[in-house]
């Protein structure tokens, strides 16, 4: 090795590593070397121990860590995937053979080992994770058994561990459905209680799995304040649903009736609960016509409503100004603005929007995804709960297309008293679509105060717009590095022009219009290349333009 690659090192190592001495038998220069092998391999471990503390995400306070841990391990239980053939060997725990200070970590942290699925774990490991938990509430989660030696493992379980268990989860079929329901009994300090027969091909054809609740049911669980259920039936006139705070029903089943239930049983079971303040429905049938008006707890404060067909059941709902309303149609685009099915639209939003209680803050949001463009409509009553982040008081999610106009994006006739509309669309999406009037639809909007529309924010720097100075010393945006074609105003940018002079000569202008800078860039070219004969920007008392928009 040349004198000027050596290095302090070398020399350590040279000065102690030599070749073997006269006086040295042959085995005890191999035990000399092979001491010195391993010291240098302890030191080799313990300089890349030094290296490794450097990274990082090992400058992290142990409380952090513990926080990535926990997502893992939440990633890691499914809640649906059926146990494979095969358990699972290291999960989410391989995070332990990192370094010294993930096992630490891993190991000595009783709430990375409260949530345990049966389906994807060994026994053994199950009852190692419960062990491992004290004295942790536990979250646990039973698979549908495979024989009678699961049935017996998972009531070992319950036996051993269930008064920790608050939340519990369990697949059922007719099978089983008489073993999982004693098992009840082994959970009195349960609050979440999730019971479905859903698995990975769906819902299994044939009647419903059946289960039923004797009148101790609230003894047995006095603590139960959330019940969610999914494919399988219960009888509402169980005392399950007497004491509950939230409850869920998707793809309900009634004996062999598929996704039905009975009319008058809805309006039996909310006439029970007294202290329900969260309902969520989910593809819910009615077996029979409704015929009268189903009245809502009057501890409710929200309802969430999804169906992939028509809203029915949902306007037969007395409104309430307390609730907050979430109604999802999950049809197609073009079921969304058929006839029939935007008769009950309007009829829902003039039920609860109604001059009674209109809306004063509208937002609209349009996102495509794989299927469609989802539109987003959100409607408050107070601007200051707006302004205050808080939850809207209804909104409106559908399916759409390019085909809607603004009428058929904001339904009905509720936008007297609006003051301020947000709209936040995609860019591909033609808002300003020249074949129809915009948001003249909506009618005069006299109280109207401020426009907000914007769009995903890029990525980009915002630097992609400069500033041009005009012979009318105007000073406008100009699109720099980035093409039209690159970025597309929302649709004919002229119809929010004419939309904007004509308020203006009615004598209401906009107190405030916030723009992406993208269609601003589009109105101040009209404007230079003669086409506009108002100027935009004086159309409003104070223009926001958004540059990284």
């Amino acid at each position: 090795m040349p004198a000027s690659d050596r290095n302090i090192w070398d020399s350590a190592v040279s000065t102690k590593l030599t070749v073997r001495q006269t006086h040295e038998t042959l085995h005890e220069h191999r035990v000399r070397l092979d001491d010195d092998i391993e010291h240098l391999e302890r030191a080799l471990a313990v300089a890349k121990e030094l290296r490794n503390c450097s990274a990082p995400i090992l400058t992290l306070p142990d409380e952090i860590i513990l926080e990535i841990f926990s997502t893992l391990r939440d990633l890691f239980f499914p809640v649906t995937q059926q146990r494979p053939n095969k358990s699972a060997s290291g999960s989410w725990l391989v995070v332990s053979a990192v370094c010294h200070r993930f096992r630490r970590i891993a190991t000595t942290s009783p709430g990375l080992y409260s949530r345990i699925s049966t389906r994807i774990l060994p026994g053994k490991r199950v009852l190692a994770m419960m062990k491992a938990s004290r004295p942790l509430d536990l979250d646990l989660d039973v698979g549908l058994p495979r024989d009678s030696e699961d049935v017996d493992m998972i009531r070992k379980y319950l036996l051993t561990h269930g008064p920790r268990v608050r939340t519990f989860s369990m697949q059922i079929n007719n099978e089983w459905a008489r073993s999982m329901t004693a098992w009840i009994r082994s959970i009195p300090r349960v609050t979440t209680l999730l019971m479905s027969n859903k698995t990975e091909e769906g819902y299994p054809s044939g009647a419903g799995s059946i289960v039923t609740f004797g009148p101790s049911i609230t003894q047995l669980m006095p603590r139960l304040t959330c019940l969610h259920v999914d494919g399988v039936y219960l009888d509402f006139t169980s005392h399950i649903f007497l004491n509950l705070t939230e409850l869920s029903l998707s793809h309900v089943k009634i004996l062999n009736a598929l996704v039905s239930i009975d009319a008058s049983d809805l309006h039996t079971l909310l006439g029970r609960m007294k202290r329900l303040e969260k309902l969520a429905l989910s593809s819910i049938r009615v077996g029979t016509s409704i015929d009268a008006d189903i009245p809502l707890p009057a501890s409710l404060r929200y309802l969430e409503y999804t169906t992939p067909s028509s809203l029915l059941v949902f306007s037969r709902f007395i409104p309430s100004p307390v609730v907050h309303v979430r109604v999802v149609q999950t049809g197609t685009p073009t079921y969304a603005k058929s006839s029939s099915n935007l008769k009950h639209s309007l009829k829902i939003l003039a039920s609860w929007l109604g001059s009674n209680s209109p809306a004063t803050v509208v937002a609209l949001t349009i996102r495509y995804n794989t299927v469609a463009a989802e539109a987003c409509v959100a409607y408050w009553r107070n601007s200051s709960d707006h302004a205050a982040g808080a939850e809207p008081d209804f909104k409106l999610v559908r399916y759409v297309d390019e085909n809607f106009g603004m009428s058929k994006l904001l339904l009905g006739h509720l936008y007297d008293r609006v003051t301020h509309i947000y709209i936040d669309a995609d860019w591909d999406y033609p808002l300003l679509d020249g074949k129809r009037q915009w948001l003249h639809e909506l009618g005069p909007l006299p109280n109207l105060r401020s426009l907000h529309i914007t769009g995903p924010r890029t990525s980009l720097e915002p630097l992609n717009l400069v500033r041009v100075a005009s012979q009318d010393s105007v000073a406008f945006w100009e699109a720099s590095q980035l093409s039209m074609e690159d970025r597309a105003c929302m649709g004919d940018e002229r119809i929010l022009r004419h939309w904007l002079s004509a308020r203006s000569s009615r004598g209401l202008p906009l107190q405030v219009l916030a723009l992406p800078a993208h269609v601003a860039v589009a109105l101040d070219k009209v404007v230079a290349d003669g086409a506009g004969p108002v100027e935009w920007r004086g159309l409003g008392l104070e223009v926001l333009i958004d540059y990284k928009a």
